[in-house]
């Protein structure tokens, strides 16, 4: 195989196992792309994936219930509780969170509250021994957890999982939906009258930040026609045509900023869901 296409996340894993090369594109040609796609990318200070899409979580409300963009997500887990002590909804907020636990959908939950994960290195890089789960933020993060749970306010069940958060809140059932771009199809086909926007933070405290996860073209580091495929992902693919043509496939948001910003001026949600990561 010359060449495939991941997550980002993969990055790490794909050079210690020495299985991915170094693209040979320079800066100049990255300049189209959004920042945080090149740097979700990069990897100590080499560039190993072309951009193409972006994923990241969002919050998805049913304007029939909840008609106005929430300020903070105290303001929407009360509109959401309101609904269902209307009869209007089953479910105030579907996050889902199944029997154990979702660190991918809770992110925003933690960073508002100022919890993290791992810390960065100065090279954007994550740095694994900066471990942030124990750390004052992340202590609060948990208590407000507690505090949404089933022994609390009951906004996080463990009845909402990755199996039915979407469907419900496409048949209407939910106020709200913390969910990425792959909920869309669903939602849309549903027919129900929706609206997208950021993932707010909780009231006084930081802006909530979701994981970004960016597609993008590696290039095998053992495959036999080496020249060809750097040839391919550093030309071919990086043209507006070729990305206009990965988002009319794939549907994700584009890391290309010109073909982000001439698909968002007809379409809003994709709009919304590429500002999540600027």
């Amino acid at each position: 195989r010359q060449m495939c296409i991941r997550d980002s996340d993969w990055i790490g894993n794909l050079v210690q196992n020495g299985a991915i090369a170094p693209l040979q594109i320079g800066a100049d040609k990255l300049s189209g792309y959004a920042p945080i796609a090149v740097k979700a990318t990069t990897y100590q200070s080499k560039l190993y994936a072309l951009p193409y899409g972006f994923e990241a979580i969002a919050l998805y409300r049913n304007t029939a219930v909840a008609p106005n963009e929430p300020k903070t997500l105290d303001e929407a887990i009360t509109v959401g509780q309101a609904a269902v002590k209307a009869g209007k909804v089953e479910s105030a907020l579907n996050l889902q969170q199944g029997d154990n636990g979702d660190a991918y959908h809770m992110e925003p939950v933690m960073t508002s509250m100022g919890g993290y994960l791992f810390g960065s290195t100065s090279a954007g890089d994550y740095a694994p021994k900066d471990l942030g789960v124990g750390k004052p933020g992340s202590i609060a993060a948990a208590k407000k957890i507690y505090e949404l749970g089933e022994k609390g306010s009951k906004v996080l069940r463990r009845s909402i999982s990755g199996d039915n958060s979407i469907a419900l809140f496409a048949s209407g059932k939910a106020a709200y939906l913390v969910s990425g771009p792959w909920a869309l199809p669903d939602i849309k086909k549903s027919g129900m009258k929706y609206a997208i926007s950021p993932v707010p933070g909780f009231a006084g405290q930081k802006p909530a930040k979701p994981f970004s996860g960016v597609q993008g073209f590696y290039v095998a580091s053992k495959g036999k026609n080496q020249a060809f495929a750097q040839e391919f992902v550093a030309n071919a693919m990086n043209t507006e045509t070729a990305m206009q043509s990965m988002y009319d496939g794939a549907k994700l948001p584009p890391a290309m900023t010109a073909v982000a910003t001439k698909v968002g001026a007809d379409n809003p949600d994709v709009k919304v869901l590429s500002l999540i990561h600027i």
